[in-house]
């Protein structure tokens, strides 16, 4: 259905509920039995009829925009780099969330609770939006004395203020971000199910980036599609230099075609630090399309870090060649065939043939200390019980130990084999 979709979202199901109620015990007499209690709801069946159809992802579209604002990682209640008199606005609006039923999954789900948690949020969050009123009387009786050392005592206090606020705040953001992945993750489905169809175009979206600092980067999205697209969710997986990847999702409910949009990095991927993040993959959904995952590259952090990549995977190919060979898979994957950086892809590329080379070695020495052991182990079973009539009870323990060996051996292949 070309239009009707929810915007850039990712992933969502949708269940409903009957109910059916258990029948009476014929051990309790009549007139005594205990109030039935229904079981477990059952999945409700989507309707036949293309009208109802119709109304029930209008419904289902209704809702799902009504939370979508609150639960993106750059919205009206993001506490970083947004004004405080925003955010205190942004709550008076959750009030919103009451008039609807949120009667079927996934949404129920997510929207019967985020009024309660947002309400919870704005508890704790409002009163460090503002600096205490302590610190506020003792900063107007200073200037009223005139006194200097007073003056420097209340702006100590103003500072201190400040830092715990933000820790606060910090502490805050972190948990709404986890639980926003956690609603989307739910939701995905029903997004992709209410957007458009499905955009052939490879170029779709255009990401730079740049590192602000060590711990920050800020990576810009512009669309490609032709005109405005409306209610559009991104969902993006970012990537650092060495391996480690974490979802983000972000709700648009208008973005125009040729204007930035600027990626908040989640609070417990800023640590990972900005200069180490080299791309990623994003999907798009909106009411007039959606995209397949997208590959983006920072080549400017792949050139700035490639060296101490390096450096580092090969001082661990001795213990974990493993771990070395999953993590530099990842940034080859992402990076091959970036025409920016070739050079770096290469480089990367013989660490991680390595790595491979040392997993597949591992697995060779497993096999055949396998074999030896499963030698010895057919000897100790033949002698077993001849040394079991003379009364020697060692021998059943050294057939354990060498079973516990073997077993160790295969699932360490199977570990290898996996990754």
């Amino acid at each position: 259905m070309q239009g009707r979709g929810v915007g850039a979202c990712i992933i969502l199901c949708v269940a409903s509920t009957h109910g059916l109620w258990a029948q009476a015990d014929p051990r309790v007499p009549a007139g005594h039995q205990p109030p039935s209690q229904p079981p477990a709801a059952l999945p409700e069946l989507p309707p036949s009829d293309p009208e109802e159809l119709a109304l029930q992802l209008a419904e289902d579209r209704r809702e799902f925009l009504a939370i979508a604002p609150y639960i993106s990682m750059r919205g009206p209640l993001t506490l970083e780099d947004t004004d405080k008199s925003l955010i205190i606005r942004g709550f008076e609006n959750i009030d919103d969330l009451k008039q609807h039923r949120f009667s079927r999954q996934p949404l129920a789900s997510v929207g019967r609770t985020l009024f309660d948690e947002l309400d919870q949020y704005r508890k704790s969050v409002v009163p460090h939006l503002e600096t205490p009123q302590f610190v506020k009387d003792a900063a107007v009786n200073a200037a009223a004395d005139g006194e200097l050392l007073p003056l420097v005592v209340v702006g100590a206090a103003e500072l201190w203020s400040d830092w715990m606020q933000d820790v606060t705040l910090r502490s805050r953001q972190l948990e709404r971000d986890q639980r926003c992945r956690e609603d989307y993750r739910r939701l995905m489905p029903l997004v992709a199910n209410l957007a458009g169809n499905t955009s052939p175009r490879t170029d779709l979206i255009k990401a730079e980036a740049t590192a602000e600092g060590w711990r920050c980067v800020r990576v810009r999205m512009f669309h490609r599609a032709e005109g405005s697209l409306t209610n559009v969710t991104l969902a993006v997986n970012l990537l650092s230099i060495d391996g480690r990847e974490m979802m983000h999702y972000y709700f648009l409910p208008k973005w125009e075609y040729g204007e930035e949009f600027t990626l908040r990095p989640a609070v417990d991927w800023v640590d990972v630090g900005g200069a180490r993040t080299i791309g990623g993959r994003v999907e798009l959904f909106a009411d007039q399309l959606r995209s397949q995952r997208l590959p983006f590259v920072l080549g400017n952090n792949v050139r700035t870090n490639t060296d101490e990549l390096i450096r580092v995977m090969r001082s661990g190919l001795a213990k974990k060649p493993d771990e070395v060979a999953r993590r530099l898979d990842k940034v080859c994957d992402l990076i091959r065939g970036n025409e920016s950086v070739v050079p770096e892809h290469n480089r990367i590329g013989e660490v991680l043939q390595e790595a491979r080379r040392q997993v597949a070695s591992r697995i060779d020495a497993l096999r055949d200390e396998i074999t030896k052991l499963q030698k010895e182990l057919d000897e100790l079973k033949k002698t077993s019980k001849q040394r079991e009539k003379r009364g020697w009870s060692t021998q059943k323990e050294r057939i354990k130990r060498v079973e516990e060996r073997i077993d160790a051996a295969k699932d360490e292949i199977k570990s290898l084999s996996s990754k």
